[in-house]
């Protein structure tokens, strides 16, 4: 009974952080509506590798782009975790990692947006250098963690790994002819070796 609360808890957390992610739609709504009436007619949007500028949209352009984008990664990522979580008794620790995962991507996408914004209101420098590797750091540390998830048990400290038995004599037979003929072959080689040399 324990268990069954339990998993059913477990579950009903997995949840509430599904829903808790879609927070991030709003948040990015919110910090463009904050300040939209100061932003310029055209914003740099895009940067190269150095943090140099190379890209620009329109206001309503940039807006409809980071809604979109952080609209199809809340649905993608909502869809794969219940799917998940319809997979499984209770989440497991693979699961709550992928949880993670999404909930960096979308911070660094929500991250990203932001930066946008200050740096076409105040030309504050955006760090892509430090973005990746914040981004990359996060997945290898989540990566490791359902990795160890993933480990088996530990093997026995003994020489047998494992034991095989068979219901058909046929096929133990024919298990049991090569280690026969490995055994026999050298004493009947060795027979005929020594009959040879009594007949020459």
């Amino acid at each position: 009974m324990t268990g069954a609360v339990q998993s059913s808890a477990s579950r009903s957390y997995f949840k509430a952080l599904i829903a808790l992610m879609w927070l991030a739609l709003p948040v990015v709504g919110l910090r463009y509506w904050q300040v939209w009436d100061q932003l310029p007619s055209r914003l740099v949007t895009h940067f190269d590798h150095a943090g140099r500028p190379n890209g620009w949209m329109s206001p309503q352009g940039s807006l409809v782009f980071s809604l979109g984008l952080t609209i199809f990664l809340l649905i993608l990522f909502t869809a794969i975790l219940f799917w998940a979580l319809r997979h499984m008794p209770s989440p497991d620790t693979s699961a709550w990692t992928l949880m993670g995962l999404f909930y960096v991507v979308i911070a660094v996408e929500s991250f990203i947006a932001d930066s946008v914004l200050r740096y076409n209101l105040s030309q504050s420098s955006i760090q892509i250098g430090a973005i990746v590797s914040a981004l990359f750091l996060s997945i290898f540390v989540l990566v490791a963690i359902f990795l160890r998830a993933q480990r088996g048990t530990v093997l026995p400290q003994t020489d047998v790994l494992s034991e095989q038995t068979h219901g058909s004599r046929i096929i133990a037979l024919v298990f049991l002819f090569p280690a026969y003929s490995h055994a026999r072959f050298p004493a009947a080689l060795h027979s005929c070796r020594r009959y040879s040399r009594l007949c020459n």
